[in-house]
């Protein structure tokens, strides 16, 4: 999307294209190590109660 918006001279389109896949990754990023964290905290109370 950023590629074809400024291939076009849409450099507004761009930047706001570039704005939201960052937000998206950052996003993806923090949802991934919070269910990281849940895991690892399963398989740490799942060892201590056998």
């Amino acid at each position: 999307m950023v590629e074809n918006a400024t291939g076009t001279g849409d450099m507004e389109r761009a930047s706001q294209a570039s704005r939201t896949a960052r937000m998206l990754n950052i996003i993806g990023i923090v949802v991934g190590v919070i269910f990281l964290i849940i895991v690892i905290v399963i398989v740490v109370v799942g060892r201590n109660t056998k």
